[in-house]
């Protein structure tokens, strides 16, 4: 094999083509075995294909207006890849908090997983805000985006991780 080639989402081109593109691309020089080459571009294809944080939140807020949910962005992060965290509020007044599943679990490096903070339980207003602002001391970039849903719906769907 070629240790010299570059592997692209389209295939592997030559040398001289690899080096006017830009970008999806990762050198492969000098893998020892396959497992090594399966995960060099499994990692290629993570980073060259995960949704910008942005436009998931976009698409987000419209899925829950499509539904009957008014969703608003409490806390704008960073654009390309800031954690995303989603508060529902229900009519009782409770809240309900989902942050992002930890990267290696269920395909969290590749699509969007959620998991529910405090153990899936409803906590008050105040506590859900409470957390949320030891997150941000913790990381500035994240995502906060507050839906209220009179029966507490997530619209997470098989993303929610259990």
């Amino acid at each position: 094999a070629d240790h010299g080639t570059v592997a692209t989402l389209a295939g592997a081109p030559s040398k001289a083509q690899s080096a006017d593109r830009a970008g999806g691309e990762i050198e492969l020089s000098r893998i020892p075995n396959d497992a090594d080459l399966t995960m060099a571009v499994k990692a290629a294809v993570c980073r060259a294909m995960r949704l910008k944080s942005a436009i998931w939140v976009k698409a987000y807020v419209r899925r829950c207006a499509v539904n009957g949910a008014m969703a608003v962005v409490a806390r704008h992060g960073d654009d390309d890849a800031g954690a995303i965290f989603i508060k529902i509020m229900r009519r009782d007044g409770l809240s309900t908090l989902f942050a992002p599943a930890p990267a290696g679990r269920d395909d969290a490096d590749f699509d969007r997983r959620w998991v529910a903070c405090f153990s899936g339980r409803a906590v008050s207003a105040e506590e859900a805000d409470a957390h949320m602002a030891r997150e941000v001391r913790f990381d500035s970039d994240i995502w906060v985006i507050d839906v209220e849903d009179m029966d507490g719906r997530n619209f997470l769907g098989d993303d929610l991780v259990a």
